[in-house]
């Protein structure tokens, strides 16, 4: 986007590592993957996690989250994504009942759902992402150039499981899981 006075912070985490984190949790042939077709960075997590599926061994069936119906067309996966979609976490709270009622795994690239059911998430540290922000900020109202300012890359990565959530799934959570955890819900 150089040229365009634009800047920000990106959150892209590494989704292979969540991903091969999902399946230590539970074997996994089938991945649905929840993301919203109008929100452009998640069209291209879903296409990374359908590609990945082919070196993790396991298929991807996308779910274009665009309202509360669609989460309820989820069936025979045995696993689910959420990407970093504001669409999807509107309804996180369906999504997990759809998780439980199924008895599967739920893992995410956003933070937000870890509290309400979701097992697994890789996210960028919210605070730091805040403060980079605010710099940003600060220095267009300074007079900088945000065209100027690079896109900045997440230094503060948090990985929380929900081990209360896993336990009543009755999934079992490996311990260098939960070792590499920066929280864990008990």
């Amino acid at each position: 986007m150089k040229g365009r006075k634009v800047t920000g912070i990106n959150s892209k985490v590494s989704l292979a590592g969540l991903l091969k984190n999902l399946k230590a949790v539970k074997d996994i042939s089938t991945l649905g993957v929840l993301y919203n077709s109008a929100e452009k960075e998640t069209v291209g997590e879903a296409n990374e996690v359908e590609r990945l599926g082919g070196q993790l061994s396991f298929k991807t069936v996308k779910v274009n989250v665009r309202s509360r119906d669609s989460i309820a067309r989820i069936r025979d996966v045995d696993a689910l994504l959420v990407t970093t979609s504001c669409a999807a976490m509107l309804y996180i709270d369906d999504i997990v009942s759809v998780a439980r009622k199924q008895n599967i795994p739920t893992a995410a690239l956003i933070a937000g759902g870890e509290d309400r059911g979701i097992i697994l998430t890789l996210a960028a540290d919210c605070t730091e992402q805040g403060k980079e922000a605010a710099d940003r900020v600060a220095g267009i109202l300074r007079g900088e150039n945000p065209s100027a300012m690079a896109i900045a890359n997440p230094r503060k990565i948090q990985m929380t499981v929900n081990l209360k959530e896993a336990t009543s799934l009755g999934l079992k959570i490996p311990f260098d899981i939960l070792s590499a955890a920066t929280r864990v819900i008990k």
